[in-house]
């Protein structure tokens, strides 16, 4: 014996190898007395024999009813008389992956736990522990996918297949695809559904998934359409409710440019919560709706997207965090807070999420996490450039100088994006709409792309992705980047022809790409003297997203209009040296004082109002303070999103220019602060 009590492990692996021997000599004597043997060199007493045998049979429990806390205690409870003991270190290992998430630590003692099984038990296939250890087999398979380790995972499937009482060949196919196996995978999957009574309703959804899944990265737009709407079907004739089943059909949808479709699905997959999937059709939905400009559905579904997420296990954690994040970030760029968007985009481009779940790779996330946050920080340093433009000379240096900070973050990020773009594959995947393979982001964001990238780079993607284009709709937003590589290279002609041809070929629910479009060929149209034109095209992007021409840095040409009173006068003044105003144009900036109220109201060329700012002034409030802030208002009103109440059950924004926006405002800011977890109004994305 050992000084604390304990067999050394040298004996027991001696012990172990003779039970081996014993095993192969006679298989039925050594299950029936190995266990024994081995608890008798441990030193145990027939009272700690029983004990231990107790022990086993709670954890086994506790495991299966999802008493977490309870299991960890008897884990911990068996390896202290036992520390290697196969059933401790396994259900310890469960324990660590479904209800603390911590992935490293859980697979270290699972594959302990196998290891073990091997060891104490042998190759043999039936035991007394028989279901123990394809439990233990089974979780160590799972969670190698989940963390990427795909060929570990195919080998454990091996040995559950050799082991188990059904086949599970379908389980193989989602490996061998994310391995870029793809004639393998489907070849095993269609074996699956091939063998004659394989009617396991799990096995054929995942075979389904699966065929779904290779024919998105073999990028077969129809073929992904109908394997993914198939999955559905099934699942809704004879499932449970499975949502990746509708997230999928989806996509698949949307591949086809079926919008309306993809919509639908998508609700359909949130009317079935699952637990332990990586899939949130509300998260989908946000991201459509964001797309379509529809911000107040879009805000329902992000409070709802993470009500879904907070209900999954832990250790589902690492699976979608960042992609929920990165969704958020959109919505808060779009919705005006870009300071926000950029805290929490930096956060997730640092913290990427684990691609086990789904079929798309790393350099997909994380260059759309990249994107976003250029895109964030850039127009961070647009919003500083507009307070400084009404602020103190002092403070005016501090916020230029935290402009030119955010604007070399931003430049830093976008360089990351672009090496993680380099591979010919996924740039071109990414300019083809709704095609699996590219970068994981919204169409309407991968406008940026020329800016970001240069003009040439992409305008070479774009022209290999038409010569692979099979999908006559997708000229559309071809078109679009045509514009954009136009617009970066000062061709204002080509800009303005793009523009037109792409806006009346895109499919009408792409709204924020129409106020991308808008926006560039407006200045274009102005460039080229066509002001009717150049009036028309912004007032359309106003409409839809007036935020968009503080993202894209466009100009807004006004007349400037003031009141008798000095607020009013000074407040004019002020504006008068906003970056996003110029004057000379038929859009007009008014700044009145009556009574107790200033405002200052963005007015169209028809007097149609798009945005007025409203202070009343506070005790000991000069006329100079007064006026600043009245100027901070009317860039807030004017240059961000305005939400009708009526679209949804908004309890929380209200963007839009009347005097309840301040009170609408102030929960934006409750919401942000529960979001962000810090104070949003810190200029610092980092922080």
């Amino acid at each position: 014996m050992s000084s604390d009590g304990r067999l050394p492990r040298r004996r027991i692996a001696c012990v172990a190898a003779c039970l081996a021997i014993v095993s192969w000599v006679s298989p039925e004597f050594a299950h029936a007395e190995d266990e024994t043997i081995l608890r008798n060199e441990l030193g145990l007493t027939p009272k700690g024999r029983s004990t231990l045998d107790a022990l086993i049979r709670e954890a086994e429990t506790a495991r299966n009813e999802g008493r977490y806390v309870r299991a960890r205690e008897i884990a911990d409870s068996i390896l202290r008389i036992d520390p290697d003991s196969p059933f401790g270190h396994g259900t310890l290992g469960i324990v660590l992956h479904r209800a603390e998430g911590s992935l490293p630590r859980a697979l270290y003692h699972l594959t302990r736990s196998l290891e073990q099984f091997e060891v104490r038990y042998g190759p043999a296939r039936y035991s007394q522990y028989h279901i123990w250890h394809l439990t233990i087999l089974q979780e160590t398979a799972q969670l190698n996918g989940a963390i990427g380790r795909n060929e570990e995972k195919l080998k454990l499937l091996d040995q559950l297949e050799q082991q188990g009482d059904r086949p599970i060949a379908a389980d193989r196919g989602w490996p061998l695809m994310r391995l870029r196996r793809y004639d393998e995978a489907r070849s095993s999957v269609e074996q699956a559904l091939g063998t004659p009574g394989y009617g396991y309703f799990g096995q054929r959804i995942t075979a389904y998934n699966a065929i779904c899944a290779i024919e998105g990265e073999l990028q077969h737009r129809e073929e992904t359409y109908l394997a993914c709407l198939r999955s559905a079907q099934l699942d809704r004739a004879e499932g449970d409710g499975d949502p990746v089943a509708y997230t999928n059909a989806a996509i698949g949808a949307l591949a086809m440019l079926k919008v309306d479709e993809a919509e639908r699905l998508i609700l359909e997959g949130t009317e079935h919560f699952s637990t332990g999937t990586v899939s949130n059709p509300w998260l989908d939905l946000m991201i459509l709706y964001i797309g379509q400009g529809r911000m107040p559905e879009a805000l329902d579904a992000m409070r709802r997207m993470f009500e879904w997420r907070n209900s999954q296990p832990p250790y589902m954690e690492e699976q979608n965090r960042a992609q929920s994040e990165m969704a958020s970030a959109m919505f808060l760029l779009v919705a005006g807070h870009p300071f926000e968007a950029a805290r929490i985009s930096r956060r997730a481009l640092d913290r990427p999420d684990r691609t086990g779940y789904t079929s798309s790779d790393s350099e997909q996330m994380e260059s759309a996490a990249a994107l976003v946050y250029t895109v964030s920080c850039r127009t961070a340093a647009q919003l500083r450039r507009e307070e400084a433009s009404s602020s103190p000379f002092l403070e005016s240096i501090w916020l230029n100088y935290d402009a030119f900070r955010l604007e070399l973050r931003a430049w830093a990020a976008a360089r990351r994006a672009a090496a993680l773009l380099a591979g010919d594959r996924i740039l071109v995947s990414t300019v083809r709409p709704y095609l699996p393979g590219g970068s994981e982001i919204s169409e309407w964001i991968q406008l940026e792309l020329p800016r970001l990238l240069g003009p040439g780079v992409v305008a070479a993607a774009v022209e290999k992705a038409r010569s692979l284009e099979s999908l006559e709709r997708a000229d559309g937003y071809f078109l679009a980047f045509d514009a954009e590589v136009a617009w970066q290279r000062g061709d204002a002609a080509k800009t303005l022809d793009r523009v037109d041809a792409a806006l009346a070929a895109l499919p009408r629910p792409e709204v924020q790409i129409t106020a991308h479009l808008s926006a560039i060929g407006a200045r274009a149209a102005w460039m080229l003297g066509n002001k009717e034109r150049a009036y028309a095209l912004l007032s359309q992007a106003l409409q839809i997203d007036p935020g968009v021409l503080r993202r894209l840095d466009i100009e807004l040409p006004v007349r400037f209009r003031a009141g008798e009173s000095a607020v009013a006068r000074r407040t004019l003044e002020l504006l008068q040296n906003s970056p996003r105003l110029i004057e000379g144009g038929a859009f007009i900036v008014e700044t009145l004082s009556e009574g107790e109220n200033a405002t200052a109201c963005l007015l169209g060329p028809q007097g149609e109002v798009y945005g007025c700012g409203y202070v009343t002034p506070r005790p000991e409030e000069d006329t100079e303070a007064l006026a600043r802030r009245l100027a901070q208002e009317f860039h807030q009103a004017a240059f961000a999103p305005r939400i009708d109440l009526t679209q949804a059950d908004i309890q929380s924004l209200d963007g839009s220019p009347t005097a309840a926006g301040g009170r609408n405002r102030e929960r934006m800011r409750i919401i942000l602060d529960g979001l962000v977890g810090s104070d949003p109004r810190s200029s610092d994305p980092h922080r």
